[in-house]
């Protein structure tokens, strides 16, 4: 400890010395008339890493609000798909492979891709899609034709 104090006097006495001479050589040269610019503290560096990315997460199976169909909304697939000529099992309900070669095989003919998943075109297809009420007055306009 003793043998590091007089090493930091010898450097403290060193920068008072050239800071005094660099004194004497700024009196020998004409100051400018406008103060030099302060420097702003620099902003604090950012030394922790950043956060490890969490990873993503998969959505479920099967989409939150969406059921799966019933056993009775598949047998209702399973006669549409046997009347279109696709299947050719009992309808029973249960979703198995037949099911979803059969369901494929439609899909593939109506031009949709053929994933093998009960999907809103595919219901619409098979005719099993939304049913939409149509007003009595709607009704009654179309069948009628003006003039």
């Amino acid at each position: 400890m003793l043998l590091l104090l007089p090493a930091l006097l010898l450097g403290a006495q060193t920068k008072s010395s050239s800071s005094s001479s660099s004194t004497t050589n700024n009196q020998n040269q004409a100051k400018p008339t406008s103060s030099a610019p302060k420097k702003t503290p620099a902003a604090p560096k950012a030394s922790k890493k950043a956060p490890a990315k969490q990873p993503v997460r998969r959505a479920p199976a099967v989409p939150v609000g969406q059921a799966r169909p019933t056993k009775d909304r598949y047998a209702e697939i399973q006669k549409a798909l046997a009347a279109a000529g696709y299947y050719s099992g009992k309808a029973t309900g249960v979703w198995g492979d037949e099911s979803v070669k059969a369901l494929q095989s439609f899909q593939q003919d109506q031009g949709l891709e053929p994933t093998g998943k009960i999907d809103a075109m595919t219901l619409i297809r098979l005719d099993l899609g939304p049913k939409y009420e149509v007003p009595e007055n709607a009704a009654a306009a179309e069948t009628t034709s003006p003039g």
